[in-house]
């Protein structure tokens, strides 16, 4: 079964106030929920656990609720890099935001028309925990559940049925968008946008006009709240703001990518001619070139699904004639091509990790970038692990990476709630 997605931007600044469509027969008025805390995020927790959530062992989003800032993980990982690389010092980051960090959620829908359920799926099932709210959760995103929840009531919307595989809707994505005043910071802004995508069950996603009736018409309500004046959301207080697409990954914790951003920053010299491997649309590399970190930034993606938004988010870079390249390709499919003449090599590998060809030749001593960072997610699957082990061991005391070192590795808690680290390494290579 295909999915097919259509784009919203649903704002929700005013949430107090009723949001009145006047489009097409069923016109309908929803009114968003009042909020008792505005800024859920800055709230101190008042129950038993320090995520003070009613429905942490029902939901499968979260799997600690008490030392939020210091996961398990953390002491594993330290214990886990002496061991391999016993010269580097490794610390743990905490995140600042602990709650109402999440900017993006993707929520599965079902139930019926009349009794919508949103939420996650519960830990090993298929039945989904309804999130009214959710304590992680930018508060904006939770009024955007309840006018989708109110908007599939009032017209009559069939969510997805897991087992006779029929029904209408079947997920939701959103995520948050800060406004220009508040310098695109959605963490930080009570009254963010929410950019939606509704993506339901049809088998031939074509033109809209194919789609069902009351899909449409739900696209079609939702949409005239406002002119949709942009299909981009805007990450991130580093200038220039990232645009992406709602079709592209990106981290939902706009805060901690921020921190990411600065941290990789401090590691590397002004003018810096930089490869950015596994770039997306270009996040980390733009950043620092906004940061006049830059002076040849090169990018390297395997999707062309991000180029796109890597040119739009250069349109805004503050510092002007910067060499920049965007190429569509592996990253291990010409190592050695994309790492000429670069002094510093950034990777932020998918889940699966680096590619074999980009790992061999890390490994194997050879002319290289004086510098290179590599960010990796500690949620990773078992041959991301080993891509980091490999790494690690081959830039260790007995590795054959003799001419690299590093001596900082840091973890960083982007995901509060869950036992998960991002992982910053920066590797040196000696000027021998």
């Amino acid at each position: 079964m295909c999915r097919a997605y259509r784009q919203l931007c649903l704002p929700v600044s005013q949430v107090s106030a009723f949001l009145r469509f006047q489009t097409g027969p069923n016109a309908f008025t929803l009114k968003a929920p009042r909020r008792s805390q505005p800024s859920l995020w800055c709230s101190q927790a008042t129950g038993t656990s320090a995520l003070d959530c009613p429905l942490f062992e029902q939901c499968s989003g979260c799997n600690i609720d008490n030392a939020l800032d210091k996961p398990p993980l953390s002491g594993r990982a330290a214990s886990y890099v002496q061991e391999v690389h016993p010269q580097a010092v490794f610390s743990a980051e905490p995140c600042r935001q602990t709650h109402g960090w999440r900017c993006r959620a993707k929520l599965a829908v079902r139930g019926t028309p009349d009794c919508p359920t949103i939420g996650l799926f519960g830990a090993g099932t298929h039945q989904i925990v309804d999130l009214p709210t959710c304590r992680v959760q930018h508060p904006q995103l939770d009024v955007a559940v309840e006018l989708v929840r109110q908007a599939i009531r009032q017209l009559q919307i069939c969510p997805y049925d897991e087992a006779s595989g029929l029904g209408d809707l079947r997920y939701l994505q959103l995520t948050a968008a800060g406004s220009k005043a508040s310098g695109w910071q959605a963490q930080h802004d009570d009254a963010a946008s929410i950019q939606v995508v509704l993506v339901w069950n049809y088998e031939k996603p074509s033109r809209v006009q194919e789609m069902p009736a009351s899909l449409v018409e739900l696209a079609a309500q939702i949409w005239g709240v406002q002119n949709a004046s942009s299909a981009h959301a805007h990450t991130g207080s580093q200038q220039p703001a990232a645009s992406a697409s709602p079709g592209l990954i990106h981290s939902a914790n706009f805060g901690a990518m921020d921190a990411a951003l600065v941290a990789i920053a401090g590691s590397v010299l002004p003018h810096a001619a930089i490869a950015d491997l596994h770039a997306g649309v270009g996040t980390i590399g733009l950043s620092l070139a906004a940061m006049g970190r830059c002076s040849l930034l090169r990018c390297v993606e395997i999707s062309s699904a991000g180029e796109r938004a890597f040119w739009r988010s250069a349109a805004r870079l503050p510092v002007p004639h910067i060499p920049l390249e965007y190429h569509v390709a592996s990253a291990g499919s010409s190592p050695a091509a994309w790492l000429d003449g670069m002094d510093v090599a950034i990777l932020d590998p998918p889940r699966k990790g680096l590619d074999a060809q980009l790992l061999a030749f890390l490994c194997t001593k050879a002319p290289r970038p004086p510098k290179l960072e590599l960010a990796q997610s500690g949620r990773q699957h078992q041959m991301a692990r080993s891509n980091h082990d490999k790494i690690l061991r081959a830039t260790g005391p007995d590795g054959e990476r003799d001419d690299m070192t590093s001596t900082d590795i840091a973890g960083l808690v982007s995901m509060p709630g869950t036992d998960s680290l991002e992982t910053l390494a920066v590797f040196m290579r000696s000027e021998q």
